[in-house]
């Protein structure tokens, strides 16, 4: 009999949320981006300059900003929370070219966000990453209704240092929370 641990995360879907919270006040709105699929990868990359003295003595490199990345697919998307992220779009609309579907183009923020990514536990609580200055991004053509195949959406989320945290810790966290947005799932 295999024992299963109450601290495993159910691998293979999860929710994100886009969050916004009023200068000075305690509420958040939550805004469902969609059902993950899959994995989600992570990459990491630093930028940094590099002094030099006149005379070729001391040399100083100097880390100047640091971006990480979080690349996913959407199988499940809420077009009203896509069209939050690039509002002057008109590509964000059912189709109507007598396909069953949607006609969808590149959706891409501007304003960068706070970003909530949720796995469920076995035990039934959360897991979540919290990403506190983050860019979203997203290209698909015409999203057919395929009840056979699913047809996941990629979306690449860029994390951007935040400078209200310390410099080690001001990128993404992780923390463990018995609820989720909207009530959980």
């Amino acid at each position: 009999m295999a024992v299963r641990n109450a601290d495993d995360i159910l691998v293979g879907g999860g929710r994100i949320f886009i969050v916004e919270q009023e200068t000075g006040s305690a509420t958040k709105s939550y805004y469902d981006l969609g059902y993950l699929q899959g994995e989600i990868k992570h990459s990491e990359q630093a930028n940094s300059q590099t002094i030099k003295e006149s005379e070729g003595g001391t040399v100083l490199t100097i880390a100047t900003d640091k971006e990480v990345h979080f690349t996913f697919s959407l199988l499940e998307a809420n077009l009203d929370t896509l069209k939050l992220l690039n509002p002057s779009s008109d590509s964000l609309n059912e189709s109507g070219n007598g396909t069953s579907g949607f006609a969808v183009g590149t959706f891409q923020s501007d304003d960068t966000f706070l970003i909530e990514f949720y796995t469920k536990k076995r035990s039934g609580k959360y897991r979540c990453l919290r990403i506190f200055k983050g860019k979203i991004s997203g290209e698909f053509t015409t999203l057919l209704i395929n009840q056979d195949n699913a047809s996941p959406i990629p979306v690449d989320v860029v994390a951007l240092a935040d400078d209200t945290k310390p410099t080690t810790k001001n990128l993404y966290e992780i923390f463990d929370t018995t609820t989720a947005p909207n009530g959980g799932w």
